[in-house]
């Protein structure tokens, strides 16, 4: 399938490893995720041109949660924090983790170009409902297929 590979956490590991990317980590259900992954893809790599090889997205399900990681060439990292500003994230040192349900979930990726996305701390997610919370995601995946549905054909 376009855009997939299977790969093994090996060889993962190695293009982790690899000091000419930078990898941004984030859980899918973390507001402002999914959206800072579509907004840098179709915004500076955009699917169908040349551009696009620079950009990779993984996808993981470890510990009942799943993640996401993009990976940009590290020249390129300028790109991201104008989208992590408008989106509500902010990058961390620290390894990627979530807490749901009151249990700490993290994801076992760490490295020197490995980095984790949180929701600022001004951000309305440490405040809201369920229902609220729930409405943020649906109010992104609308934004996102907005974005999607705008890409030439």
């Amino acid at each position: 399938m376009y855009g997939f590979r299977h790969e093994d956490g090996e060889e993962a590991m190695e293009f982790f490893d690899n000091p000419n990317f930078v990898h941004f980590v984030g859980p899918l259900i973390r507001p402002g995720v999914r959206l800072c992954f579509i907004k840098l893809e179709y915004g500076h790599f955009p699917p169908g041109t040349r551009f696009h090889e620079e950009f990779f997205l993984r996808l993981t399900d470890w510990d009942g949660v799943r993640w996401g990681i993009a990976s940009i060439p590290r020249k390129k990292w300028e790109l991201v924090d104008p989208i992590l500003s408008k989106v509500g994230l902010i990058i961390t040192g620290d390894i990627p983790r979530i807490i749901i349900g009151g249990v700490l979930k993290v994801l076992p990726f760490e490295g020197e170009g490995i980095f984790s996305l949180e929701n600022t701390l001004d951000h309305p997610v440490h405040e809201s409902s369920p229902d609220e919370y729930a409405a943020m995601l649906e109010a992104e995946t609308r934004e996102i297929e907005r974005i999607i549905s705008q890409r030439p054909n």
